[in-house]
């Protein structure tokens, strides 16, 4: 397991296809479990190499700051000789088998042919898959490519694994098929999750739940770090962005018992029972802080 932060950014900027995208980010989120929600695009497509959801590949870029997973640094891409990456809808050469293509991608991580088929059959075998290994991945159904594709990044035995959206766009049963299988595959190792939202039900929220470090991501910006306790216990936590007089907003919120952190302009905000969202913008009216933006953690 890693000394220090799963996942570390200091001032982190990320530029995608020549655009700016993420703008001098900072957390430290720390493992085994890792779960990021919102608006992560930029940052997991810099951990994926830019590599997206369909294969395809952005241009993307650390333009500045710092970025490190497991303390290797991501701005030289040092941390992809201990990170094996699940994309939600896996792709691969049209002809190949689920067999031939884990061996190629064992191939490209220095292993012999011997060692990429006994590696390959291995991570196919870890997860009930060994009947697939001569089909062609091309034509298997989503739920089995989606579960060799987990087996594919478990290949080499990583210290991390990078989950983009694993159990996005998925019903039961498939959706329980692939749960099960993600937590097979990170019962020996860390674990990076980057979800759209958080879910309010089913494997998603007990995924999320199972997390040592939940971030949620509002606009670039740092809405909440820390224990998923603190998020799925209080039915009414939200991200607030005020355009001034945050200060004078934060504390009269505090005075009232709510819980409050972060600001002075963006902070997380517990509302305490006796406290509703309409007085929320009262209290936001008389300390004359406009508020720009007021969303549900969950």
């Amino acid at each position: 397991m890693s000394d220090g932060p799963l996942l570390s950014l200091e001032g982190a900027s990320v530029v995608v296809d020549g655009a700016l995208a993420l703008s001098r980010l900072t957390l430290a989120a720390r493992g085994p479990r890792v779960v990021i929600a919102g608006s992560h695009a930029p940052l997991s497509l810099l951990l994926a190499c830019g590599v997206l959801e369909d294969g395809t590949v952005a241009d993307v870029e650390l333009s500045e700051g710092k970025v490190e997973l497991a303390r290797c640094d991501v701005g030289t891409r040092a941390h992809l000789g201990v990170t094996g990456v699940v994309l939600r809808d896996a792709v691969a050469p049209p002809r190949a088998s689920a067999l031939e293509w884990l061996e190629w991608h064992a191939r490209l991580k220095g292993m012999s042919s011997r060692a990429a088929r006994h590696a390959s059959h291995a991570a196919l075998e870890s997860l009930g898959l060994g009947s697939l290994a001569r089909h062609a991945f091309a034509h298997l159904g989503a739920l089995e490519r989606r579960l060799v594709g987990i087996a594919k990044a478990t290949i080499g035995e990583p210290r991390v694994l990078v989950f983009l959206d694993p159990l996005g766009g998925l019903e039961p049963p498939a959706l329980d098929a692939v749960a099960g299988a993600v937590a097979t595959a990170c019962r020996d190792t860390e674990s990076l999750f980057f979800v759209p939202a958080l879910a309010s039900f089913g494997p998603a929220l007990e995924l999320a739940r199972s997390a040592s470090t939940l971030v949620i991501l509002r606009d670039g910006q740092v809405a909440f770090e820390g224990e998923p306790s603190a998020v799925f216990g209080a039915a009414r936590a939200y991200a607030v962005t005020v355009s001034r007089n945050g200060a004078a907003l934060m504390q009269e919120l505090g005075a009232l018992g709510a819980r409050v952190e972060g600001g002075p302009n963006h902070a997380c905000v517990w509302l305490p029972p006796e406290l509703a969202l309409a007085d929320l913008l009262g209290v936001s009216a008389r300390a004359r802080a406009p508020i720009t933006s007021c969303a549900p953690l969950v």
